[in-house]
């Protein structure tokens, strides 16, 4: 594994030393369900990573929820069929 030596990589499944841990990891989406503050308690749906008995840090989401937008097309048709109706009975008339 010398520099400029065929094959001039790491063959995969090698068993070479490493660095493992100690990185901060951040995960968003998850709910919290119950609080119990009695016990010093917080239940989380969903898993979050670290050890056990590790400290977890909890923030506010700072992403704002999406904004559910109505289907055009379905508005477009309720439009046309109130057009439509006009139209038939003022040609009725």
């Amino acid at each position: 594994i010398g520099s400029s030596t065929t094959p001039g990589r790491v063959w995969k499944g090698h068993h070479m030393p490493g660095h493992m841990g100690n990185i901060r990891v951040t995960v968003s989406g998850l709910k919290v369900i119950k609080v119990d503050s009695e016990n010093n308690l917080l239940a989380v749906k969903g898993a979050v990573p670290g050890y056990s008995n590790n400290y977890v840090m909890i923030r506010k989401t700072t992403k704002q929820k999406r904004q559910v937008i109505k289907p055009i097309i379905a508005e477009q048709k309720a439009e046309s069929l109130k057009k439509d109706a006009k139209k038939q009975a003022a040609a009725k008339k």
